[in-house]
């Protein structure tokens, strides 16, 4: 399904609003795999359920000719009434030896996620997945915050550069975090302009 305007594009979403994982998964994949074992799982289901594409492990974004990132993530209730982001938002993963060549503004970090559809539903932990409910969908510019998120991209590299790739934080950063990245706890990766092999990491937004 291709759209051609964001017009076309918000239309068609408002249209996911309301309705259960188990409603549009029309692939049956919670049926085949456990939710908390495969992360991405939800997303996989809008992206071959709602918006009728095969998946893929594009490096471009989702819908690539508006330059339109999709995201799904979770949101929950606290107890004293307030509403927080379930976990971190995963952007794209962090190349060590591409990040020193860029700028910011051109960056594969915003090539791909420039402008995110993301997909909201509300995470209640006594449920399964296939009942969690899609309540929201908002299209983020990250041209929204930009002086944060460059300072933000400017402070990652500049640990690169400096062959400090492996004392990266998400404490370091406001918005933009470097998270980790990878299979397994041990999994490690080369850096240019040091020895010591760093966690692979990837750009995220912030829980907060």
């Amino acid at each position: 399904m291709k759209f051609k305007t964001e017009k076309e594009l918000l239309k068609y979403t408002s249209k996911i609003d309301g309705k259960t994982f188990e409603e549009i998964d029309s692939k049956n994949l919670l049926k085949n795999t456990n939710p908390k074992r495969q992360k991405g799982i939800l997303g996989q289901i809008v992206e071959t359920g709602f918006y009728k594409y095969d998946l893929n492990n594009k490096s471009n974004a989702d819908f690539e000719n508006l330059g339109i990132e999709l995201k799904v993530t979770g949101y929950k209730q606290n107890k004293n009434g307030s509403i927080s982001a379930k976990e971190r938002l995963v952007l794209s993963k962090i190349d060590f030896n591409k990040i020193i060549n860029e700028t910011y503004e051109s960056s594969h970090l915003l090539e791909k996620c420039k402008k995110m559809l993301i997909i909201w539903y509300l995470y209640e932990p006594k449920k399964e997945a296939k009942d969690y409910v899609i309540t929201h969908h908002q299209l983020y510019d990250m041209n929204k915050d930009e002086y944060i998120f460059k300072s933000d991209f400017e402070l990652i590299k500049e640990k690169v550069l400096n062959g400090k790739a492996h004392e990266l934080s998400e404490g370091d950063t406001s918005y933009l975090g470097a998270c980790t990245k990878s299979a397994t706890s041990k999994d490690r990766t080369s850096q240019p302009f040091s020895d010591i092999p760093s966690k692979p990491r990837a750009y995220s937004l912030k829980n907060s």
